[in-house]
């Protein structure tokens, strides 16, 4: 994994990492991490779904009126 860099001015198209050399346009890098963090809360999410949903007792049948 490439270490974040401390800033990079808005005319800094591509990011490089120092330790590797690895190079992706930074838009590219912002969607794939943006992404991923969508991923993850989309996982957390159906994680506590599933998690509250064992807690709630299901009636057989419900009267409406």
């Amino acid at each position: 994994m490439t270490e974040k860099k401390s800033s990079l001015s808005l005319s800094q198209r591509v990011f490089k990492c120092d330790n590797c050399g690895f190079e992706i346009d930074r838009d590219l890098n912002a969607a794939i991490n943006l992404k991923q963090e969508a991923v993850r809360l989309i996982v957390l999410a159906c994680e506590l779904d599933s998690a509250d949903t064992s807690r709630v007792k299901q009636e057989e049948k419900a009267n409406f009126c």
